[in-house]
């Protein structure tokens, strides 16, 4: 690391490379964009409730939270984690937050192609729903091979039935039968792969845009206010994810999925 005076406890699972340094106890990478500032208020802070609360709760659903519960349960010292595309979670002290923009929630800030730490450095690495935004999905999961300790695990949690959502980009969805494409059984031991959302929020995410696009054709400018209305108004539908397990057609438009997969 270039530059670096920082002593942070996790300092030793970095590799040593000038493109990484820190600022103000952030580790970054040289190329990374400027400052970035999370919405507190007004508008903008009710929208983020709505999304993360109501239209975007895909990473709230029982199923997701018990899974990652589970996994954090098992990290213990000395053992470090990641969260990859942290955004404004923080899941533990133990589990560091990557993203490819500053804010007050991040560890590390990256802007290349590689992660910063060294091989078979982690114990687990979890990822919800950022690998649909990246042009080479395989490259990263590759890159989080790399980084985990041999039966090190790691979450992957990806959409298939919502909405373009770009952030800053969005290139990808995935059927059930993509996990073990992206995840060989040469590299990786799929341990559990199960539902994120179920039907219900399939159709909840395509409705609200639906509703919305068809109001954005009247006024251009309609197309938030009705995506906010559309999020709450539709909101019920969500209700059907509970029914989805019991049905053998549960695969056809279900929000998304999630894997647990442990590195051989």
């Amino acid at each position: 690391m270039s530059g670096s005076t920082e002593s942070k406890p996790w300092t030793g699972l970095i590799r040593d490379d000038p493109r990484w340094q820190f600022e103000a106890g952030t580790l970054v990478h040289r190329d990374a964009a400027g400052e970035s500032s999370l919405p507190s208020g007004g508008t903008e802070g009710l929208k983020q409730l709505v999304v993360r609360y109501v239209y975007a709760a895909q990473n709230r659903s029982r199923a997701v939270r018990n899974a990652i519960a589970e996994l954090i349960d098992g990290l213990a010292e000395p053992q470090w984690g990641l969260n990859f595309g942290a955004g404004s979670t923080r899941f533990h002290s133990r589990i560091l937050n990557l993203d490819v923009s500053r804010s007050p929630h991040s560890d590390i800030v990256n802007a290349g192609d590689e992660l910063p730490f060294r091989d078979g450095s982690l114990d687990l690495v979890i990822s919800q729903e950022v690998l649909e935004h990246l042009e080479d999905p395989v490259l990263w999961i590759q890159e989080i091979h790399r980084v985990l300790k041999p039966n090190g695990r790691f979450y992957c949690q990806l959409p298939f039935i919502i909405g373009y959502h770009p952030g800053p980009a969005d290139y990808w969805r995935f059927t059930k039968e993509a996990y073990p494409r992206l995840l060989p059984g040469d590299r990786w031991e799929i341990e559990k792969l199960e539902l994120s959302v179920g039907h219900g929020s399939g159709l909840y995410r395509i409705l609200v845009e639906f509703t919305a696009v068809t109001a954005s054709a009247l006024h251009s400018r309609l197309y938030m206010p009705a995506k906010g209305i559309a999020a709450l108004l539709w909101a019920p539908l969500r209700l059907f994810d509970l029914m989805t397990r019991f049905s053998d057609q549960r695969d056809r438009i279900p929000g998304g999925y999630f894997c647990v997969a442990r590195k051989r």
